[in-house]
């Protein structure tokens, strides 16, 4: 039996607010190898790509100017943490565009142009990435599959269900632009990432075309799990765009799964679950380009 082990500090741009728990087992199965993978992930970052210049801190009990984030500043801490003797992956789970003026001007290409910068190994569609339609995420993700960049990531969204032959997003059929799952590899060993987005809030308060549905996220999650498992898959990790305390429920009704990275959160929050005797890590950084979480 190889086990997954997860190195993980968030190591971002802005420590303060981070809170960590580890729960430990000590019936925990004791695996004979172990595969160490670091993942560096971000979330949320809604266009806010330049630096926020209007933040005060209090350090050394003084209150101070500070300038925090940038996506200029997420690209340099993903450089800093690779480190080619490590298995990475770098992931992006979901709500890359609107809430800046980024997006009002250039309809997501900044942010593609950027995220390229990284080249994400996949990304997670979140409820703002429908706030302009299916259109408008097809227009988002042509950006960020532009050939010039050669990076190619996948998107994810597994109970995401556009209308084949409707839908801009899958005109041609269901996984034009969204799968549901994908396989990478690392230092010879097979890593299945899943994704899933709030089906209820994107519904409600986002602008999804009429036709595209959204399924329950568990039933939509074990069924990748399940599919990736029956291929052979150890290790499965799963980008989660519910919120942190859905992730906190969500997660023991899953079976199979690593680890989960989520998002929708504004603070930043790693726990450590103790489910049927394994130790699952559940990260979750905060938004606006002021952390990066590895």
């Amino acid at each position: 039996m190889r086990t997954l082990r997860f190195g993980w500090v968030i190591s971002g741009l802005l420590l303060a607010g981070c809170s960590t728990t580890t729960v430990k087992s000590p019936d925990a199965p004791v695996p004979t190898s172990t595969f160490q993978l670091r993942i560096l992930h971000i979330n949320d970052h809604h266009s806010r790509l330049a630096p926020d210049d209007g933040q005060v801190l209090r350090v050394d009990g003084k209150e101070t100017d500070v300038i925090l984030g940038g996506f200029p500043r997420v690209v340099s801490a993903f450089a800093h943490l690779r480190d080619p003797s490590i298995a990475t992956l770098t992931l992006h789970a979901g709500d890359a565009i609107t809430g800046d003026l980024y997006f009002t001007l250039f309809h997501g290409e900044a942010d593609a142009d950027l995220m390229n910068q990284i080249c994400f190994d996949a990304f997670e569609v979140g409820n703002h990435e429908f706030d302009a339609g299916d259109a408008g995420l097809k227009r988002f993700l042509d950006f960020l599959s532009k050939p010039i960049w050669q990076c190619n990531t996948p998107v994810l969204g597994a109970n995401v269900h556009p209308t084949v032959g409707v839908s801009p997003l899958s005109m041609f059929g269901a996984e034009d632009y969204l799968k549901p799952s994908i396989v990478i590899e690392r230092d010879g060993t097979r890593i299945g990432i899943v994704g899933v987005d709030v089906a209820s809030k994107t519904k409600t308060s986002s602008s999804p075309d009429a036709g595209t549905q959204f399924e329950d996220e568990r039933g939509a999650a074990q069924r990748e799990i399940d599919t990736l498992r029956g291929q052979g898959i150890e290790h499965i990790v799963l980008m989660s765009h519910i919120g942190y305390r859905n992730d906190l429920k969500l997660v023991p009704q899953l079976h199979g799964v690593d680890a989960v990275i989520g998002a929708t959160r504004i603070r930043c929050w790693d726990q450590v679950l103790l489910i049927l005797g394994w130790r699952l890590l559940v990260s979750t950084p905060a938004l606006h380009t002021t952390r990066t979480a590895s």
